[in-house]
């Protein structure tokens, strides 16, 4: 057997060798592998005692470009269009009705990307905190549940605040737009984004550092609303017209 996706599970009976290119690779235990497991992969396989393997296990490191290249399978390539798609459209009502958050969210993404970057930290570490205290009392509980939310909800919705950047960049569009070149930004955005996100080993990396930074900037946008402290305006593309 010889399969190539972003994430593999081995289980049952593999009568012969079998070779794995994936990002993650899961073997459950109980898995019957009669002959060898040669795998690429970022991360190091570790066997349960109740796998049988009748062969060696050994791990391939990838010899070039195009051995890394080919762990992006037809299938995760899809999964990820998907997914963009699916960015796209929860960008696009949230830039309708929150046009002010997400306009500030993206001027203090394009200049002051540490600030944001910091807020994001925060946040990550705080909300999750905030939540696992509040969940162990019965009362709290309703709470944790919001914080929880919100931190994930802060975290997804980061990516599109980077992407509506990166695609007003792209564009090379000044002051308010209409919600129609705002949905192009976003979508020329979301294509650079999740085609870093699909680059082999480094692809995760990059969408963890993505995530914190948008999430950072919407966070510090709701707590510091339009107050003084608000960037100057006019980054290329990034104000959404109400």
């Amino acid at each position: 057997a010889t399969i190539m996706a972003q994430s593999v599970t081995l289980s049952g009976v593999v009568e012969g060798n079998a070779r794995v290119i994936a990002q993650d690779i899961v073997v459950m235990p109980g898995t019957l592998l009669a002959g060898d497991l040669a795998y690429t992969s970022p991360k190091e396989i570790f066997l349960d005692s109740r796998v049988q393997l009748g062969g060696t296990l050994k791990r391939i490191q990838p010899t070039g470009a195009s051995e890394a290249a080919s762990s992006l399978s037809v299938e995760s390539l899809l999964m990820l269009f998907l997914q963009m798609v699916g960015a796209l459209l929860v960008g696009l009502p949230f830039a309708a009705l929150f046009p002010r958050a997400l306009g500030r969210a993206t001027k203090l993404v394009r200049f002051n990307t540490v600030r944001s970057m910091l807020a994001g930290l925060a946040a990550l570490f705080l909300l999750p905190m905030l939540a696992i205290a509040a969940a162990i009392t019965l009362v709290g509980l309703p709470l944790g549940l919001l914080a929880a939310g919100f931190a994930g909800a802060l975290l997804y919705l980061g990516k599109i605040v980077v992407a509506l950047v990166l695609g007003g960049l792209i564009l090379r569009r000044r002051g308010s737009q209409s919600l129609g070149v705002v949905a192009t930004a976003m979508a020329l955005g979301l294509l650079v984004v999740y085609g870093a996100f699909a680059v082999p080993v480094v692809g995760d990396s990059l969408a963890l550092l993505v995530a914190i930074t948008g999430s950072g900037a919407l966070w510090w946008s709701v707590l510091r609303g339009e107050g003084r402290h608000e960037p100057p305006p006019g980054p290329p593309g990034t104000d959404v017209q109400p």
